[in-house]
């Protein structure tokens, strides 16, 4: 179990210092070369880190799993990892995988309107037809923000939502919101 962790951990690390380096160079601009280079020898370091942790995990791998051919819900063969951070939007929805440059980040209101609209999704429904659900609520947020909820709620045990069909089913409909509030509070909390 340690061994899994340490590599998690310090893939979250690489991407919460190259978060803090382009907040610095926003601030001082004047600095952008020194922060480019210091980002390129973490984003160099990080991939020696992931070609350690993808040789261990490849020896430990299940030859029965089919993660890697995209099956499992998973989203495309890679295993993701979802955790709540705090960044400079907040507290968030972070959705991770070994490959990622960086995380993506869902802020927590962002996350709760999203449950909100689609827990009211009675029936199946697109996803160009949830992302138009969505823009009536909050206008100007970016389809990955909704796509990280989805694929988090998807693989979610049990889930709460399942994709057939290009079409998502919302599985929980009368608590559908209650129980991604759940979810949530559920996530393990890693400070910045």
């Amino acid at each position: 179990m340690a061994e899994e962790i340490l590599p998690n951990q310090m893939l979250l690390t690489f991407s919460e210092i190259r978060l803090a380096l382009m907040g610095l160079t926003k601030r001082h601009p004047d600095e952008i070369a020194a922060t480019s280079d210091i980002a390129e020898r973490l984003e160099r370091l990080q991939q020696l880190c992931l070609s350690a942790a993808s040789s261990a995990a490849n020896t430990t791998a299940d030859d029965g799993d089919d993660s890697s051919r995209g099956g499992g819900g998973q989203g495309y063969g890679r295993a993701k990892r979802y955790y709540r951070v705090n960044s400079v939007r907040g507290l968030c929805l972070a959705e991770d995988w070994a490959e990622a440059k960086q995380p993506y980040f869902v802020p927590r209101s962002v996350y709760k309107k999203c449950a909100k609209v689609v827990g009211g999704c009675n029936k199946p429904v697109t996803f160009e037809a949830v992302v138009r659900k969505v823009r009536k609520v909050l206008p100007d947020t970016p389809e990955y923000m909704l796509r990280v909820c989805l694929r988090f709620w998807r693989q979610a045990d049990p889930p709460l939502v399942e994709l057939i069909h290009r079409q998502y089913h919302v599985l929980v409909t009368d608590s559908f919101k209650p129980a991604a509030m759940g979810l949530w509070k559920r996530l393990a909390e890693r400070q910045g």
